[in-house]
């Protein structure tokens, strides 16, 4: 998902190492893919869902444009990540699924996309463990206010 450069570089007060994490992680996977295939594999990280003004810079590049690229290059066939998201939702549905694959279609690209980690019991166990063991990252009441106007204190919520 891209989110605003100035938000991904932690200018935002709660939000940092968002950028860093998704190339981080990106390299994580196709590092795993070649162990496991014995093959390189060529990768762009891309982003999906951008909104606000025109004027505000966002994340780069769109999937669509990494689609072009791809196109550009001979690339036949493409498998999407979507790693920003834990879970399936409207926004892969709509912006990868539908959107995305119709553009890869168009351009002679086979798309394919992997499901977030939603109920992989792994994936669940270990946000499990996290909550139980309290060796997560925990959120103080209070610690992320809304830019946009006060924040209503637990008892008045």
């Amino acid at each position: 998902h891209s989110l605003p450069v100035d938000q991904s570089r932690g200018v935002v007060p709660g939000v940092t190492g968002y950028l860093a994490q998704h190339e981080a992680l990106s390299a994580h996977i196709i590092e795993r893919v070649a162990t496991r295939t014995g093959q390189s594999v060529d990768w762009a990280l891309a982003f999906q869902s951008r909104s606000g003004p025109p004027t505000q810079p966002w994340l780069e590049p769109d999937i669509a444009v990494a689609l072009d690229d791809a196109a550009a290059a001979g690339v036949a066939r493409v498998l999407v990540a979507p790693i920003g998201f834990c879970a399936d939702n409207l926004e892969i549905r709509w912006d990868l699924d539908t959107i995305a694959a119709e553009h890869a279609r168009t351009l002679g690209i086979e798309m394919l996309r992997l499901a977030p980690p939603q109920d992989d019991a792994r994936f669940v166990d270990m946000i499990w463990e996290l909550f139980r063991t309290g060796s997560g990252v925990s959120c103080q009441i209070g610690c992320c206010p809304n830019p946009r106007g006060p924040r209503a204190s637990v008892g008045e919520a």
